[in-house]
């Protein structure tokens, strides 16, 4: 199998290039505060890796708060509104260390690919 050398890389902005983390965390407390609830690290934990509309229903539920979860999601992307036009680029470390990352991940999988068997013995090769 030949490989084409690889000409273009999509970066997701969000939490890559740009360090939005914190502003997620301000605009979510800053929608509870006006419940008097606090967005704990803790709820953030829960939240990591889920969906707007996932992460809305548990914060709601979680913090008992007297709103659904599509004015939830409304008043928080008026926040991002607000936000975000500040959001910071990453430290160039970080951006470094991602982007040797990629490659090193790329490198490595290119490699298994070559070394790799053909016909019978690729059915056990692992599927990402």
């Amino acid at each position: 199998m030949e490989f084409k050398p690889v000409t273009h890389v999509l970066f997701d902005m969000d939490g890559l290039i740009l360090n939005t983390e914190k502003l997620y965390t301000i605009a979510f407390q800053n929608v509870v505060s006006r419940f008097g609830k606090d967005y704990t690290f803790e709820l953030k934990l829960k939240l990591m890796g889920t969906q707007a509309h996932e992460a809305a229903q548990t914060l709601i539920k979680a913090l008992d708060l007297p709103m659904t979860v599509e004015e939830f999601i409304t008043e928080t992307k008026e926040q991002y509104q607000i936000l975000f036009p500040d959001a910071e680029l990453m430290p160039a470390i970080l951006l470094q260390r991602k982007w040797k990352n990629l490659r090193d991940s790329y490198s490595r999988e290119i490699n298994k690919q070559r070394a790799s068997k053909s016909g019978s013995a690729a059915l056990s090769h692992r599927k990402y």
